[in-house]
């Protein structure tokens, strides 16, 4: 089949005789479900009259490699059984109807010299800007040639010799293929006799999916620490938000650091930054970058369009720690955007490919430069943090399916719209993944994940929309993968990527996802975006062939913090302090749930310890706590979520409250305390403070970063009890906003006494 393609006022159309049927050939649609009596997990899948076979492979989450075929069927099956799975255990599986590995074993005589032949009939290799594809010929003795990176061919002659005393060698031929299979051909022939001995192309696409599936897999607790990079415009106009979102990502298992930087900065300086929080904090895991942070350009990237070949945005520079980035060698500006040009010593760097794997998960939330939306940056971001806020609380109700609109065929096996169905379907069954258009089917009706391509401009992509479309619709869906040309080059004025997450009610993230594929199966069991961007940016032949894989460019935008299911949380959590006694006591989640866990911290930036061994069924708990310690409690609500990865437990978003206990052992005395009520707070709440002695004393109330909102009291206070009325007003008479605060309490004689509380709405 020919390629042909047609450039239509900068839009690159691609024309292919295929239809959606082809397509959904390169998807297998596998998703899982938990069977009982014996524990199994059960793999179901849409039935394919083509395929001739399937192969499985399993392997542990963390593996690098598939390892061994793990099971083999006839074409004609559209299941599978693993009984070799316990409760608590989960295993990553591929299912692969054809593989973009090909091998093949040959006997020859020692003492032959052959000739190996490939060639690619468009004239690209199979290395490396459609994947990162090679050949290797080896024997018993060893490896006989290799290569990948040939133009149009590549001829290499060998003689065999496979060791002492062998009268044969068994030649193996491994092949990995790049995205276009079907451009790949090869021989091998005896030089002596011309005989063409072995042979082997054209390919057919890797056709596949992947599941992440388990029986009762454990919930995620601890996600270690994410540094929030802030953009001092948001910081300065958005505190009361950022303080929701510092709190609802900490109410979700992370220890978050925040960073106030300038647009101006430098993005070494940043990365700099990021370094040293990451030897302080060994745990370091993933970095939001919030609002217009300085974007690393870096590259020479090789476009289908030659006026977009350059230097592309690279926010992955802020997650690799440890790989070189250089500014000497790439100069390119034949792009016409300026912001493509690349040469050396323009603070963009050279590097098209990684120069190693990402460490940390990365995203971005910038919503500068979007005229077509009638409110500013500011607004716009204020928008972004309710719905995630929102989101996070359950108070958006979206249906757990996926759709896709694709529009550009096959593409020679490149089959983009084959990535939805295989991702979607990994997550919620392929009963639950439709194909229909992408805006007016997301007006009427709420899917979790989305998916659009066709030919693109910065600002559309044909057969989709564009994006006044979103600043004009109500789109209902969370999470979207699009894919076209240019905009997948975001930092521009009303870019197609960027502007989902400006849109009412629910767009969460983007992806550009196509050149490379994405893997976002995880997500079934309870990982982030941030987890399945990283996988997706290091991937290079784990996840088959994909084009433009390892690439600088490859970005989530969105907050990659966030995950797929959303459990409702308890509310009202209450800490009473009895002496070395921490009574708590919440209102329950209105979720399907199985109970709470109860988690207790020195701080609310410090690690956050479960309490409890077991789940708690109760809405109650006691903890017994040493002299005048001071703790800051959440509890979490447990469901045992289901998803076509099988069964996991699930946790809410955590509810917090903070309590000290008031009394000393060694002293036998009452040691200053501060109690508040109403906690929550809707109108006013009463502070009562209770000192030893008679002593200068300030009240203070705080925001998360410790900045001083109003002054409750300053002066001397006679010992005893006395109280405060505290209103929803700052110092300056303006009114609070919803949120989280901490009331401090402050005397000549002890330690600072601080307690958390809440007001709302």
């Amino acid at each position: 089949m020919k390629r042909k393609c047609f450039i239509i006022l900068g839009v690159l159309f691609v024309i292919y005789a295929n239809g959606s049927a082809q397509v959904k050939q390169y998807a297998v649609e596998v998703s899982a479900e938990v069977r009982s009596s014996p524990p199994q997990l059960y793999f179901s899948w849409p039935k394919d009259p083509y395929a001739k076979e399937y192969i499985i492979f399993r392997k542990l989450k963390n593996e690098k490699e598939w390892g061994p075929v793990f099971a083999s069927l006839e074409g004609s099956e559209s299941s599978f059984t693993d009984s070799q799975v316990q409760p608590g255990q989960a295993f990553e599986y591929g299912f692969y109807k054809t593989s973009s590995h090909q091998r093949q074993i040959i006997q020859v005589e020692n003492q032959k010299s052959l000739k190996f032949h490939i060639r690619d009939s468009w004239s690209d290799g199979i290395c490396c800007n459609h994947g990162f594809g090679k050949y290797e010929i080896k024997g018993n003795n060893g490896v006989y040639t290799n290569g990948g990176v040939f133009g149009k061919e590549e001829t290499k002659i060998f003689t065999v010799y496979g060791g002492s005393g062998g009268v044969t060698d068994d030649i193996v031929i491994d092949i990995q293929l790049d995205v276009f299979a079907g451009e790949t051909t090869w021989t091998l022939t005896d030089i002596e006799s011309n005989e063409v001995i072995a042979s082997g192309g054209p390919y057919e696409g890797a056709k596949y999916g992947h599941v992440f599936a388990g029986i009762e897999y454990p919930a995620i607790e601890q996600r270690g620490t994410l540094v929030l990079v802030i953009e001092q415009s948001i910081s300065i106009n958005l505190p009361v938000e950022v303080n929701r979102l510092i709190n609802d990502m900490i109410c979700d298992g992370w220890r978050v650091r925040p960073m106030v930087v300038n647009r101006r900065d430098k993005v070494l300086d940043i990365k700099n930054s990021i370094i040293d929080l990451k030897n302080q904090y060994p745990d370091l895991e993933a970095v939001f970058l919030l609002g217009h942070v300085p974007v690393p350009y870096s590259g020479n990237v090789m476009s289908a369009h030659t006026d977009h070949r350059g230097a592309y945005p690279a926010d992955l520079y802020y997650g690799e720690l440890d790989g070189e980035w250089t500014d000497q060698t790439v100069y390119n500006k034949s792009a016409i955007r300026m912001a493509n040009f690349n040469s050396p010593g323009d603070g963009k760097f050279d590097q098209t490919y990684l120069p190693s794997d990402v460490d940390l998960q990365v995203g971005r939330v910038d919503l500068n430069n979007l005229p077509v939306f009638h409110e500013g940056e500011i607004e716009l971001t204020r928008r972004y943090l309710k719905k995630n806020h929102d989101y996070r609380n359950g108070k958006i109700q979206i249906a757990r399916r996926g759709l896709v609109r694709n529009n550009l065929g096959e593409m020679l096996g490149m089959a983009v719209g084959a990535i939805g169905l295989r991702n979607f379907a990994s997550l919620f069954g392929s009963s639950n993944v439709i194909e229909g258009e992408y805006f007016s089917t997301m007006v009427n009706a709420s899917y979790s994940w989305s998916q659009g391509c066709g030919g693109g401009s910065y600002t559309s992509c044909g057969g989709i929309g564009s994006s006044s479309n979103f600043a004009s619709k109500m789109v209902r869906s969370t999470f979207t993968m699009l894919y076209g040309s240019y905009f997948g080059d975001w930092d521009n004025k009303d870019n197609f990527l960027r502007a989902p997450l400006a849109s009412e009610p629910s767009m969460l993230a983007a992806v550009w996802a196509g050149a490379p594929a994405w893997h976002i199966h995880h997500m079934a069991l309870g990982e982030t975006l941030g987890y399945v961007t990283r996988l997706s940016q290091n991937n290079s032949t784990l996840y088959a062939p994909s084009d433009r894989v390892r690439q600088i460019h490859v970005a989530l935008m969105g907050d990659p913090s966030l995950r797929l299911h959303v459990v409702k949380p308890p509310s009202n959590l209450i800490a009473g302090s009895s002496g070395h006694t921490i009574h708590l006591d919440w209102l329950p989640s209105e979720d399907d749930i199985v109970g709470y866990h109860v988690y207790r911290a020195d701080s609310l930036m410090g690690k956050f310890i479960r309490l409890n061994s077991s789940i708690i069924t109760q809405t109650e708990y006691n903890d017994y706590v040493g002299d005048n310690e001071a703790y800051t409690y959440m509890v979490r609500a447990v469901k045992l979520e289901t998803s076509g990865g099988g069964s996991y437990y699930n946790l809410s978003q955590g509810i917090l409250d903070s309590a000290t206990s008031s009394i000393s052992l060694i002293e036998h005395e009452v040691k200053t305390s501060i109690d508040c009520f109403p906690n929550p707070m809707e109108e006013s709440m009463e502070i009562s403070v209770f000192i030893p002695k008679n002593t200068f004393t300030n009240i203070d109330l705080l925001d998360l970063h410790g900045k001083i909102i109003k002054k409750v009291y300053s002066g001397k206070l006679s010992h005893g009890t006395t109280s405060f009325k505290l209103n929803k007003s700052d110092q300056t008479g303006n009114a609070l906003a919803a949120g989280i605060y901490v009331v401090r309490l402050m005397t000549q004689y002890n330690k600072p006494v601080l307690k958390r509380i809440q007001i709302i709405r």
